[in-house]
């Protein structure tokens, strides 16, 4: 049966547990969820963090998870039970390899076994359960239409100003995201203050585009964006068999880690990359000298100022080139 919005639920145990590994949560994390689905993440990063805000947008959905967290206050459905009742999951503390549904891209960082299997390190103890009742916040509501921080305070009935957002103690964000609104919920997120770290599932050819270096196929405004908030680590992929129902393409799992820029972008930055990538084919001297009214004489002397070569096409230049040629195009419009 196709769902009300076309979702792709995860039902590997395996593969949840490995995002859930790569956000590296603690007892201390407040954590973020979007489009928690069925709840396979959400009922293992619960137990393990102080507290955790979902938000979904199907209402159906949004009430099942609200019905199943007052099951688990009600009864302490969690107190005792291991976490692999929730997401077939191994015993807690146990060890993970990769099976043939996920392929390792960029295992550098993480350890491996004897076999030389990608190695998931254990997931922490679940808080004792007094520490942790009803502490999960459900907003039932589309993520791209919402007041991120008016959210949050609802969520917390404190002002944001008083939480303990910091580099030391920061907002961790772990979801599956919607193949049609991935991209649109990175953009959203990136360029928000209080997030130190985020682990999103997406399509493949999307995780790509983001985490693309200058120089690559991929590529592109997204890339660049991206870069501007953000460092994007490739972990691995996840094959179709892993969800119900089976979508048409492989999924991707990234890390992001939050650069906190000092200071916003210059209102030129982004609107002048977009226009280079939509003409892509076309060399930075034409890309130039066909943005906000500017003559070829004119963009020759920018590129010669940031020491830019002016055959150069868009897709080989860096962000520092293209904050470079930003500054420059200042000085003539």
């Amino acid at each position: 049966m196709r769902q009300k919005f076309g979702q792709n639920f995860l039902i590997d145990g395996n593969v949840a547990r490995n995002i859930i590994s790569a956000a590296e949560l603690t007892k201390d994390d407040i954590a973020l969820e979007i489009g928690p689905g069925k709840g396979i993440l959400t009922k293992i990063i619960a137990p393990i963090v102080k507290k955790l805000i979902v938000v979904e947008i199907d209402n159906n959905l949004a009430n099942k998870l609200i019905k199943d967290r007052e099951e688990i206050t009600d009864n302490g459905a969690l107190r005792d039970t291991p976490l692999s009742r929730f997401a077939g999951l191994p015993p807690q503390g146990g060890q993970i390899t990769l099976r043939d549904e996920t392929t390792s891209l960029d295992s550098s960082s993480r350890g491996k076994d004897n076999n030389g299997a990608l190695r998931v390190d254990p997931l922490p103890d679940p808080l004792p359960f007094s520490e942790r009742e009803d502490n999960i916040a459900i907003i039932n509501a589309d993520f791209l239409k919402l007041d991120i921080e008016q959210s949050l305070f609802s969520s917390f009935l404190s002002p944001l100003s008083s939480l303990p957002f910091s580099s030391s103690l920061p907002l961790k964000i772990v979801s599956n995201l919607p193949y049609n609104v991935g991209t649109a919920i990175v953009q959203k997120i990136l360029p928000l203050p209080f997030w130190s770290s985020a682990v999103f599932m997406l399509q493949k050819e999307v995780a790509q585009r983001l985490c693309a270096h200058s120089g690559a196929g991929d590529y592109g405004y997204i890339s660049i964006f991206r870069a501007f908030y953000a460092d994007c680590q490739m972990l691995f992929d996840v094959s179709p068999r892993c969800f119900a129902p089976q979508p048409k393409v492989v999924s991707s799992v990234i890390r992001l880690v939050n650069k906190m820029p000092a200071n916003a972008p210059d209102p030129l930055f982004f609107p002048f990359i977009k226009h280079c990538f939509s003409m892509r084919r076309k060399t930075i001297l034409n890309c130039i000298s066909s943005f906000n009214g500017i003559e070829k004489p004119t963009a020759s002397a920018i590129l010669q100022n940031a020491q830019i070569n002016p055959m150069l096409r868009p897709e080989k230049l860096s962000i520092d080139d293209f904050t470079a040629l930003t500054l420059n195009i200042k000085k003539y419009i």
